[in-house]
């Protein structure tokens, strides 16, 4: 097998990492960017390092409070409720009647 050459790598590194990173300017109170900045000191990472995946966290939360959650309905008086009355008796369509 061949040697890598310097572009070979530097192609290799580049496919591997396709994030698209978008620069912004965060408004944050003092507090919080003193404990982001000491967590990224202590990692040893740059402070947008940290400030990245505290938004991609806080995306990843309002992502998932925001998908459609299926399979929740009313039925009137609650399937559960009538088949708990009659568990030995199929149910009937009177019986989601309110």
């Amino acid at each position: 097998m061949s040697e890598l050459t310097t572009t070979d790598r530097t192609a290799l590194d580049a496919s591997i990492r396709c994030v698209t990173w978008e620069r912004t300017t965060v408004a944050a109170q003092a507090e919080d960017l003193a404990l982001l900045r000491e967590e990224a000191r202590r990692r040893g990472v740059p402070l947008a390092t940290v400030l990245g995946e505290a938004v991609a966290a806080a995306a990843s939360r309002l992502r998932e409070s925001r998908r459609p959650r299926y399979g929740v309905g009313r039925s009137g008086v609650g399937a559960a409720r009538v088949s708990g009355e009659r568990p030995d008796e199929p149910l009937e369509s009177s019986d989601f009647r309110g």
